[in-house]
């Protein structure tokens, strides 16, 4: 394949001597060059802005510009393009000044034969690209000294430095900063038992759910060991104690993968504290929230403490949980959105997927609500109300448009399905519904969802695997429970036009889909390029926020 011509703009209003290095430049053969010329700096710049260029010759000397300001001003607009000044001025230190201002080269008029300018431009293409790599692997090495290289969250150089940004803002505004300390419970233990290697999987999982359940602007950073600790800014206390909440819960309910197929939960305890003075250290800050810590442990870890300003005071989980059931219990609690699905072809509506939120605070989305059924045990009554809602939300969609209803597997084992098909509607036919069961819920062999599906299907319902390609058992999922419809997971559609790992394994669930005889649901969609990429894979359905949020 020919190699791509040098792309060179070369600034000059004198027309005659652009011509000239025109000739110049192509008289040299081993380089193909492909010149354009602009007679001012604003003409310059809103070609610059248009399209991209390799490189740039400058005279000084335009009418719209004069001087070294002429590479400020074009610095501006192109940051990385190498700019070697072509002008008649021969003035040292002007020319000094314009490579203090990121010239990479000072070349007079009339002075350079062909074969030389060549060589110019080819260096100074070559000095900026290492310039650039020697910056991008600086920028590296100071990120890696902030950095724990095992979680890739901040250590606790990187902490002192968020600390001392958030502090100076506390001092200029008054705002709130809420500083939180975690600590998984019983690690020398499972480090003892299971080894480090394992050890170091589950710290990384956890920061992995932590980062997850706080904000872009949160910090979060492992302080050593097994403890981790997490800053808030703008955040009240109880605000942070809802998060601290919800963080308590997702660590233990995560269910992490170790060596040999092995099966791993923990628990962590934490001390919470709002820091109101505005000359915090890190020593003060994991003195005090030590202090929480320690009151979290003693009262049976798995807890939080914090402090009002005067006492160390138990977050007390039973209350929180005998709310969660009363809320539930009333039987209303849950309402539905509805997410579209759209034929990708033509992008013409084909359904709605019914996903449900809960009317309770800091626990409204259903990862948040779910982990709290089950430390409360009510999974199945909180799943079955979902559903419920879910249905009646999608009772009157005209008859060609289908409702998908998620349901857990535990559910559909806990509930016998003649139940459940008793919560359709009369009214709308049984084809015009499709339950979701998430592969991600799946847990081991699949087969004792078997008969539930059989008994679901003969009564006119479709199937859909969801999250396929989350986990490791889909093709087993696939084949055992005989699905009408494969749902690939958001992860490897979100890029995939750029990723051509992501590429290809998509294809092999559509290989897998298309041996199989199913229908395929993209979910995750939120690019144009995605939906084009999607469409000539002959992906027939598709969801996403391309379309627009659930509502």
């Amino acid at each position: 394949m020919d190699e791509q011509p040098i792309k060179v703009l070369l600034f000059e209003d004198d027309e005659s001597f652009a011509n000239i290095v025109t000739t110049r430049l192509t008289a040299e053969t081993s380089e193909k060059f492909e010149l354009e010329n602009v007679a001012s700096l604003a003409e310059g710049i809103e070609r610059l802005c248009q399209h991209k260029v390799d490189v740039i010759l400058l005279d000084l000397n335009l009418p719209d510009g004069q001087g070294v300001e002429n590479v400020e001003k074009i610095r501006l607009y192109a940051p990385l393009v190498p700019i070697v000044i072509f002008t008649g001025m021969d003035d040292e230190d002007m020319a000094i000044r314009a490579l203090q201002k990121g010239a990479e080269d000072y070349v007079v008029k009339g002075s350079v034969p062909a074969k030389l300018l060549t060589r110019i431009i080819l260096y100074a293409i070559e000095r900026n690209r290492i310039k650039r790599d020697l910056d991008y692997a600086k920028k590296q090495l100071e990120q890696m000294v902030l950095i724990d290289p095992l979680t890739e969250i901040l250590n606790r150089r990187g902490l002192q430095e968020a600390l001392s940004r958030e502090t100076m803002m506390l001092r200029r505004y008054g705002t709130s900063l809420i500083s939180m300390l975690i600590d998984l419970d019983n690690f020398k233990m499972i480090n003892d038992s299971l080894g480090h290697n394992v050890g170091d999987i589950i710290l990384k999982e956890v920061a992995r759910v932590i980062k997850e359940k706080l904000r872009f602007t949160d910090h979060i950073s492992r302080i050593g060991g097994d403890e981790f600790l997490a800053l808030m800014p703008n955040t009240r206390l109880g605000e942070g104690l809802r998060v601290a909440e919800r963080l308590r819960l997702a660590i233990s309910s995560a269910v992490i993968s170790v060596d040999s197929g092995k099966r791993v939960t923990v628990t962590a305890s934490m001390g919470v504290i709002q820091i109101g003075d505005a000359d915090f250290t890190i020593d003060q800050l994991l003195a005090q929230t030590h202090h929480m810590l320690k009151k979290s442990k003693q009262t049976g870890k798995d807890s939080i403490t914090y402090s009002d300003g005067h006492y160390a005071i138990q977050l007390e989980k039973d209350k929180k949980l005998s709310e969660f059931v009363e809320v539930v219990s009333k039987g209303m609690a849950f309402h539905a959105l509805k997410h579209p699905i759209f034929y990708l072809r033509n992008e013409a509506l084909a359904g709605y997927e019914f996903l449900s939120r809960l009317q309770f605070p800091t626990f409204e989305m259903p990862d948040d609500f779910f982990r709290l059924a089950r430390e409360a045990k009510i999974l199945t009554l909180v799943d079955h109300q979902c559903f419920r809602s879910c249905i009646r939300a999608g009772s009157d969609l005209p008859k060609d448009i289908v409702s998908y209803i998620n349901l857990l597997p535990s559910t559909l084992i806990d509930i016998a399905p003649e139940k459940l098909l008793e919560e359709f509607p009369k009214n709308r036919p049984m084809k015009n519904y499709c339950i979701e069961i998430s592969e991600k819920q799946v847990i081991g062999n699949p087969s004792y969802l078997i008969e539930p599906i059989k008994t679901l299907k003969k009564a006119g319902l479709s199937i859909a695997l969801d999250d396929v390609g989350f986990g490791q058992s889909c093709l087993e999922s696939l084949v055992i429970l005989e699905p009408d419809i494969m749902k690939i997971d958001r992860s490897w559609i979100n890029g995939i036009t750029q990723d051509k790992f992501k590429l290809k394994q998509v294809e092999r669930l559509l290989k897998i889909a298309d041996s199989l005889g199913l229908e395929v649901v993209a979910e995750g969609i939120e690019t144009r390029e995605n939906l084009e990429t999607l469409k000539t894979m002959n992906v027939k359905f598709g969801q996403g926020f391309l379309w627009g949020k659930p509502a």
